[in-house]
């Protein structure tokens, strides 16, 4: 990613990681209210990807050693959704991870940020669960499902009663991160102010952390 990001640097050239999620009508609705302070200072943010491969273990990708695994699968939603919303220093990555034919199936993943935040990220291929986000602040917080796809949240704010905000798909979950890259080419942009290539940087960054954890097997920390 460093590499593509040079790149496209030095020539001019857009590129852009797809990560749909980013350009949602819901998510942009969703940074507006976090900016405003609807729900505070956010505290903590978690989100879980876990679905149940069941029978279905002929699926060969997901269980080689160097491309297999399910934070190779799904856990980029899980670290975009995150990074979106906590931009600070990573101190520390703790993974409870479990292995099955060498590869990790499932991850609870604890990060914590310098400024004293937290997030947790939950994938998994041996069990299901809803798709939740929730995002914590000092005067709240908001339930979003499925975190990666969403078109309505629920705000909890502390001594009100919830509410359920709705903002539909344009057409459907890719048009938007489609328009975002048409837009940016027509601009003469080289990169998404949403998704920049430091975004994308970042991302990887924190995968190579948890995936060096589930070589390990133990805590990955900034002394």
């Amino acid at each position: 990613m460093e590499q593509i990001a040079q790149c496209a640097r030095e020539n001019d050239t857009f590129f852009m990681e797809a990560m749909k999620t980013r350009f949602l009508p819901m998510i942009i609705r969703l940074k507006a209210l976090l900016d405003e302070g609807t729900i505070g200072t956010i505290t903590r943010v978690e989100n879980r990807f876990c679905y149940d491969i069941g029978d279905a273990q002929d699926t060969r990708y997901l269980f080689e050693p160097e491309q297999g695994g399910i934070l190779n699968d799904v856990g980029s939603y899980n670290m975009a959704s995150l990074l979106d919303y906590i931009g600070d220093e990573i101190v520390s990555v703790e993974n409870d991870v479990v292995y099955k034919n060498g590869v990790d199936v499932h991850d609870r993943v604890t990060v914590t940020f310098a400024n004293g935040q937290t997030g947790f990220l939950e994938m998994a291929m041996d069990e299901a669960k809803e798709p939740l986000m929730t995002i914590t602040g000092t005067k709240g917080s908001i339930e979003c499902a499925p975190f990666y796809r969403p078109e309505k949240i629920v705000v909890k704010r502390k001594g009100e009663e919830a509410y359920t905000i709705e903002c539909p798909y344009e057409h459907d979950d890719f048009y938007s991160q489609i328009k975002e890259v048409e837009d940016c080419l027509l601009a003469g942009k080289i990169e998404s102010d949403r998704m920049s290539l430091q975004d994308s940087i970042e991302v990887q960054r924190l995968a190579d952390r948890i995936r060096e954890i589930i070589r390990r097997g133990n805590k990955d920390e900034v002394q």
